[in-house]
């Protein structure tokens, strides 16, 4: 298993277009996936305090193509 925690998420883009950490750990783990071993589960944790910035990040998230999962995304 693979576990990404990120603390202090905050809304996955920035007024000046930057991806936050969050949207950079869900690309990294896209585009390196073919090196990942098919079983190995990956978990993802973003912890935002500020419900506007979460609903912000959520919204970015739930945009991706990610592969099927079995647990919750939000």
């Amino acid at each position: 298993m693979i576990q990404y925690v990120d603390g202090f998420a905050g809304p996955g883009a920035y007024s000046g277009g930057e991806e936050g950490s969050p949207i950079i750990a869900l690309n990294a783990a896209l585009q390196h996936r073919m090196r990942i071993h098919p079983t190995t589960e990956l978990r993802f944790l973003f912890i935002e305090q500020k419900e506007d910035r979460a609903a912000h990040l959520e919204a970015l998230v739930n945009a991706l193509t990610l592969p099927p999962t079995s647990g919750p995304r939000s």
